[in-house]
């Protein structure tokens, strides 16, 4: 056989062979596009099955919202309102038209209010798994404040947290029995904690004589000890109901809040309950000028961490930070949380979970910060938690303003 065609044979076949090569890879590539082709045809299939899934569930859930009798908001996370039913609508009824997609902040009376829909504390609203309760006001375009008791927790998809569902419960009946059952309250509070601190100023000076001219030892002197320190314990229960009875008078001045509650941290560690608890505290670096009655708010202030140490497991924290224009001072504990039922209740007088409490501290704690033109919130987790915040707006409010 000639050489030279035996090399252009060789050339030949391995040209051939060459494009067999091509062909086949050419093939498995169109048999790969073609699966990918099938996989993403079906990916697209359960999305559209999802989504039509989704937006069945989103449509129930507002055919849902929009039933119940009471107003009810969506707010997203960028903080605008995303739906609101019909009683809502009605509510708020100079709204209508351009409600939906209009800042949330927008529908509150003070700027405290306001705050809790904008920036750090709405996200904190919808990083926290605990229902959030608080009476606020919601404010109508004209000027009409209404109050309403605000109840919301955070509605959640695979992709976290979507929406913050309210319900602005209509409280204006109730706010008036309210204040008129207060009013005969107070009144009560005050004429027995008059009835009772006369003859008690006759007892404690009686038994300071008696300690005097007497030498008791023993069981005898135990006795004593215990009368006087009954005595006192009715003292403070006495200047509690008076304290509940007086609405508060702030003298305001400019202050810190944050080395008010240093000092208050500083003396609940010296504190029996404190044994074997941390406290945290964080103040922030820039806080809004504050005014505010140093010694009322340090009652708030020591009336809280009083109950966080009661309830703390191995830690109380505090923090102390802007909210827009107002400062928020927050205190919270590690303890067993308040069980949904008692935490509807549990501001107001005489109800207490206590065996030595009066129920009154947080009642009165309440007043303080509203004579402050400020609101005091609670949240709970039952098993886990239990936060107590206040918001002191850079300057006291006209009662007009007050939420």
């Amino acid at each position: 056989m000639d050489p030279s065609e035996s090399g252009t044979g060789r050339i030949l076949r391995e040209a051939l062979r060459a494009r067999e090569d091509e062909a086949s890879q050419v093939a498995s590539i169109l048999d790969v596009i073609q699966k990918l082709k099938a996989q993403i045809l079906e990916k697209d299939r359960i999305i559209g099955i999802k989504t039509q899934q989704l937006l069945a569930a989103r449509d129930y859930l507002h055919r849902v919202l929009a039933a119940l009798g009471d107003p009810v908001l969506v707010i997203d996370p960028a903080g605008k309102v995303e739906f609101a039913n019909a009683a809502a609508l009605e509510l708020l009824d100079d709204f209508k038209g351009d409600l939906i997609g209009r800042p949330a902040a927008d529908l509150w009376a003070s700027e405290d209010q306001r705050a809790l829909f904008r920036g750090e504390r709405l996200a904190d609203q919808f990083s926290d798994p605990a229902t959030q309760r608080a009476d606020l006001t919601l404010r109508t375009r004209r000027g009409k404040q209404i109050p309403v008791a605000w109840t919301a927790t955070v509605l959640r998809d695979e992709d976290g947290p979507a929406g913050l569902v309210g319900i602005a419960r209509d409280v204006r009946v109730q706010r008036r029995l309210e204040e008129e059952k207060l009013r005969a309250v107070q009144a009560l509070a005050a004429s027995v904690a008059h009835e009772i601190r006369n003859p008690l100023g006759a007892i404690r000076n009686s038994v300071g004589l008696l300690r005097r001219d007497l030498e008791l030892e023993g069981d005898d002197a135990t006795l004593m000890d215990i009368v006087v320190e009954e005595a006192e314990r009715i003292s403070t229960i006495v200047a509690q109901f008076l304290d509940f009875a007086r609405p508060p008078q702030p003298m305001f001045s400019e202050g810190d809040p944050g080395a008010l509650v240093r000092e208050v941290v500083l003396l609940a560690e010296r504190d029996e309950r404190a044994e074997g608890k941390g406290f945290l505290v964080h103040v922030a670096d820039a806080l809004p000028p504050t005014t505010f009655d140093p010694d009322l708010i340090k009652q708030v202030v020591w009336n809280l961490v009083s109950n966080a140490l009661d309830a703390a497991r191995e830690r109380v924290a505090l923090r102390v930070r802007p909210a827009g224009a107002a400062v928020e001072v927050i205190v919270a504990d590690d303890g067993s949380g308040i069980p949904p039922e008692v935490l509807l209740h549990v501001m107001e007088p005489f109800r207490t979970t206590k065996a030595q409490g009066t129920g009154l501290g947080l009642a009165i704690s309440k007043k303080i910060v509203e004579a402050h033109g400020g609101t005091l919130r609670i949240e709970s987790v039952p098993g886990a938690s239990t936060s107590v915040s206040f918001l002191l707006p850079s300057a006291p409010l006209a009662p007009s303003e007050r939420g």
